[in-house]
């Protein structure tokens, strides 16, 4: 094993551990309520909110999952499912009730 090797080996190990629960859902959060906080959704139909705010929270469960692929597919869909409730509870605890956004 080369010393080019054994660094990507090592960077693979940690990427998992900080995009997935960290990266990644504050920027989807992020993505929703500022979809929420931006967009009339009122004028839009049903369906096109709902593509929108599934597609604001699969991306990132998706970029965790393929982050995670090297680890084997259980270890990949616990990563998206992490991710998928770590933005959830930043969704709604931080940007919801805290800072006073989203739907009023």
């Amino acid at each position: 094993m080369t010393t080019v090797e054994a660094a990507r080996d090592a960077r693979r190990g940690w990427l998992p551990f900080v995009l997935a629960p960290l990266v990644l859902p504050a920027l989807g959060a992020a993505a929703v309520v500022g979809v929420v906080e931006g967009v009339d959704l009122e004028s839009w139909a049903v369906w096109q909110v709902a593509a929108v705010l599934g597609a604001l929270f699969l991306l990132p469960a998706a970029l965790s999952a393929f982050v995670a692929r090297r680890f084997g597919v259980a270890e990949a869909i616990a990563w998206a499912l992490a991710c998928v409730g770590a933005q959830v509870v930043l969704v709604f605890a931080v940007g919801f009730l805290a800072l006073g956004l989203g739907p009023g």
